[in-house]
């Protein structure tokens, strides 16, 4: 069983692959040389999965799951965390916005006896229009729930095995990681 799982959806992003492996294996490296790097790729409509091919065959650390059709990131997400073996997974988006660089201080924290360390967002990048929009589900959902989420928070976090194991239990069809704080 690895130390570290990393869970990737990847959709529309053929041309980041690359780089965010290599970002990837630097600064797991940093931590063990046992790890994986799992890349759910969801059906984009580039060439994501003959990248993501391309390097399951530079580094076997690295699988490649492709889903059957477009089923969207959060599901991307739970197929990932299905199979990750890590007894520590990690989970960030494919478009480098999340640092894989960032991944040891969160692993770090975690030791410290934390179940789930989540990543916020200092400033994203990202139009106004989605931030608006993101503030604005962010707040009704909060109101709905009776909980106050944190829109600056997205999927980029660690869980233990232990969170994982229990995530898998539930299969909501709608399904959104950024609302288990």
């Amino acid at each position: 069983m690895p130390i570290l799982s990393v869970v990737i959806p990847v959709y529309g992003a053929d041309s980041c692959v690359p780089e965010l492996c290599k970002r990837l294996q630097k600064s797991l490296s940093s931590i063990t040389q046992d790890y994986e790097i799992i890349l759910v790729e969801d059906r984009s409509p580039d060439t994501s999965w003959l990248k993501i091919v391309k390097e399951t065959e530079l580094d076997s650390r690295v699988r490649g799951v492709r889903l059957s059709r477009n089923f969207g990131q959060h599901r991307a997400i739970t197929a990932g965390l299905d199979v990750a073996d890590g007894d520590w997974v990690v989970v960030m988006d494919c478009d480098l916005q999340d640092p894989p660089e960032a991944i040891p201080e969160l692993y770090n924290k975690a030791l410290e006896g934390y179940h789930i360390v989540m990543a916020s967002f200092e400033e994203r990048k990202e139009s106004w229009v989605r931030q608006s929009i993101s503030k604005v589900f962010w707040f009704i959902l909060s109101r709905l729930a009776g909980f106050d989420f944190d829109f600056k928070n997205g999927n980029f976090r660690i869980m233990s095995r232990l969170v994982v194991q229990n995530f898998r239990k539930y299969r909501e069809q709608l399904r959104l990681l950024g609302g288990i704080n």
